[in-house]
């Protein structure tokens, strides 16, 4: 039996780590605010109307940035309560199950 033991949910947080963020999240937010730009511009063309605060492109990406946070912030406080420490009989055994928690992988 392992050392340490790492629940099945830990195979989702992928989703939330700095490389997920630059390379798929942060670029997919800026593509939805870009084209909720576009779809206002097309539709308010004559810029005769005032956008509503909850409506506008910025809005919409503090909004999207907001969320992500706060799934990422749970998600990782979930699998951080989630780990289970094993009793360990020796010094060795102890220092593996520390380094299984601390891998940066």
């Amino acid at each position: 039996m392992p050392a340490f033991y790492l629940p099945p949910m830990s195979l989702s947080l992928g989703t939330f780590t700095r490389k997920a963020w630059e390379e798929s999240i942060e670029p997919a937010i800026k593509k939805v605010v870009e084209s909720r730009r576009n779809e206002i511009d097309w539709v308010l063309s004559d810029n005769q109307h005032d956008l509503s605060e909850d409506i506008s492109p910025e809005a919409l990406k503090q909004q999207l940035t907001d969320r992500y946070f706060a799934d990422f912030s749970d998600s990782w406080l979930n699998f951080l309560n989630s780990l289970q420490w094993r009793q360990t009989e020796s010094l060795s055994d102890t220092i593996d199950q520390l380094s299984l928690m601390s891998d940066v992988r």
